[in-house]
């Protein structure tokens, strides 16, 4: 025990090594300087525009139109109803309800798509005249190669036009109808549907 006391004793004689210890400052990382406001996320796609129905509707979306003749004058005597599929055949507008399209009142319909779908009837050549965005093309259009074309086999019912002049005229119902479907470009740039859903 007694040797233990003295090794304690001669340590605490001997002289102590002095450690100067400096304080050391990492340098702070330097901040981002944002110079771009951050971009929102990109919203979902709202509908395909890529898939096939059929022959000439590659990429293509679809718009049925059931276009109505009544007993009113020439302004105002066509209207039309519209559903509409985006290119994989989802439905991206229900059957619309009737509305006018005639030459200085086209009918407009939102959906799915970024873009508006306006209607025109034209009595000169009996013909739809149709627009989405930049894109423009009528029911004439038959081409399956082009990038827009309709099958619209013109047919009314009744054959000879709305029933006028008698017991039956446009409020009692007398409207002539016809059919057709259309397939068309329907790419996504990103904005949101025309309906704001």
């Amino acid at each position: 025990m007694d040797k233990m006391v003295d090794e304690q004793s001669k340590m605490l004689k001997q002289p102590t090594t002095k450690f100067n210890i400096m304080p050391t400052c990492a340098k702070p990382a330097p901040t981002a300087i944002a110079t771009e406001p951050p971009k929102p996320p990109s919203p979902s796609q709202p509908y395909s525009s890529s898939g096939s129905q059929g022959p000439g509707q590659t990429n293509r979306c679809h718009i049925h139109v059931w276009e109505h003749q009544n007993c009113n004058t020439d302004a105002l005597n066509l209207k039309a109803k519209i559903q509409m599929w985006d290119a994989a055949g989802q439905q991206i507008l229900a059957k619309s309800d009737l509305k006018g399209i005639n030459a200085g009142a086209s009918g407009l319909w939102t959906s799915k798509l970024e873009d508006v779908m306006i209607l025109t009837g034209e009595h000169k050549g009996d013909y739809i005249q149709f627009a989405l965005g930049s894109q423009s093309w009528s029911s004439k259009d038959s081409d399956e190669k082009k990038d827009n074309w309709c099958n619209a086999p013109g047919s009314w019912s009744p054959k000879n036009g709305p029933s006028c002049g008698g017991l039956f005229d446009e409020k009692n119902g007398a409207e002539s109808v016809r059919q057709m479907d259309c397939f068309f470009q329907c790419p996504y740039h990103g904005g949101k549907p025309s309906d704001r859903s």
